[in-house]
């Protein structure tokens, strides 16, 4: 009976945590033109994905757009910035599926968040802006990260599911 006891409690542990494993991967990256600069994009972990473009013309036109597909529910982050190396304004919008991203900082901070649960699909990150540096130093990254969800059962579903197993338990074998 107390081998029963255990096994069923581990097995009810094991259930005590439904965690989704979020994975990113980019899908499509239009607008960009490999004459206009330099373009690296990857993933660092299952979780997290980055993207940089550098080395833009002086006023070439920023129209891109990023899709990254998420395979579960997740917390996600996505942070736009423009290079350090950029003497001047470079993006002017960025949106997130047609929603503007959050603007960080004071009006010269070249930095966009946004910081949200999302569920499974693919979304696409819009970036509209020109370059104006003379000096191709021009240009910006994104990451994009997911953090997993974990939902945890309440302690109290625990506490009385442990309390009827032990009463139900000890009536079975005549101690009550």
């Amino acid at each position: 009976m107390k081998k029963f006891l255990a096994i069923m409690c581990l097995t009810v542990a094991s259930w005590s945590f439904q965690v989704n494993a979020s994975i990113l991967s980019w899908g499509t990256i239009t607008g960009y033109g490999p004459i206009l600069g330099s373009l690296q994009s990857g993933q660092t972990t299952s979780n997290d994905l980055f993207g940089v473009i550098t080395g833009l013309y002086i006023e070439t036109n920023v129209l891109d757009d990023w899709t990254f597909n998420l395979h579960s529910t997740s917390q996600v982050k996505v942070t736009v910035n423009s290079l350090a190396a950029n003497t001047g304004s470079l993006l002017y919008a960025v949106n997130l599926d047609g929603s503007p991203l959050a603007r960080s900082g004071g009006p010269n901070d070249e930095a966009w968040l946004f910081d949200d649960t999302l569920t499974a699909g693919s979304y696409t990150i819009n970036l509209l802006g020109i370059a104006i540096a003379l000096d191709r130093t021009s240009g910006y990254e994104i990451y994009v990260s997911a953090t997993d969800t974990v939902v945890p059962i309440p302690a109290v579903g625990w506490i009385f599911g442990m309390s009827c197993l032990i009463f139900f338990t000890r009536r079975r074998l005549g101690c009550v």
